[in-house]
């Protein structure tokens, strides 16, 4: 099987707890897990990670076999990898949306 797109999207925000608090009010959701660089809220199996960060916003995430080779394969088509980290990969399309590399558990 193929690439997946996850269940997950992230946005930047300049205030964690003052979004958590919008979108639990506003709509239900719960909270997950917070951490000092983001707050998890859960809707289902959708997850809404709320970024303390000045990266793009709102990023998508999907799931491939093999990192590298995603990686490989997504700059060759015009992508920029704008970071790294444990293992996951965050790139810009040449459109300009931003999404992020993640092994298939």
């Amino acid at each position: 099987m193929g690439p997946e797109l996850t269940p997950h999207v992230s946005l930047t925000v300049t205030d964690v707890d003052g979004a958590a608090r919008f979108y639990s009010d506003v709509f239900g959701w719960r909270l997950v897990d917070t951490t000092p660089e983001w707050t998890e809220m859960a809707s289902g199996p959708f997850r809404l990670y709320l970024v303390r960060d000045d990266g793009p916003s709102p990023m998508f995430a999907v799931s491939v076999d093999d990192v590298d080779d995603a990686k490989s394969t997504a700059v060759q088509r015009g992508c920029s990898v704008v970071g790294e980290k444990d293992g996951e990969v965050f790139v810009t399309d040449p459109f300009g949306h931003s999404f992020c590399l993640t092994r298939k558990a």
